[in-house]
């Protein structure tokens, strides 16, 4: 069972590396040790003490940030793209309609 999670957990960041950017995957390293703190909690009975929960906190904002930062850029060019493809849409039934006419 330990070989089968080992595993799965290989592939995921190889093929989030091939449909994600870098920096987005990168964020894995991070947060894999929060998984583990948390799952040595839920099925170790492991304690968690303050200290941890705010390194904790620390991670997730952190991640957040990276991953906010690094998809506004490209929602930006996402709507740009948009833009321009209904104004293309526009000018040409502009087209048909006058050569209709």
């Amino acid at each position: 069972m330990t070989e089968i999670l080992e595993n799965i957990g290989k592939v995921t960041p190889n093929f989030d590396l091939q449909n994600a950017p870098i920096s987005q995957v990168a964020t894995y390293a991070y947060v894999n040790p929060l998984v583990a703190v948390v799952l040595g909690w839920a099925i170790l009975d492991e304690q968690l003490v303050v200290g941890m929960l705010a390194g904790a906190g620390l991670v997730v904002a952190s991640v957040a940030a990276i991953v906010t930062r690094e998809s506004a850029p490209r929602r930006a060019a996402a709507e740009e793209r948009e833009r321009a493809a209904q104004e293309e849409r526009s000018v040409k039934q502009r087209a048909a309609l006058d050569s209709v006419s």
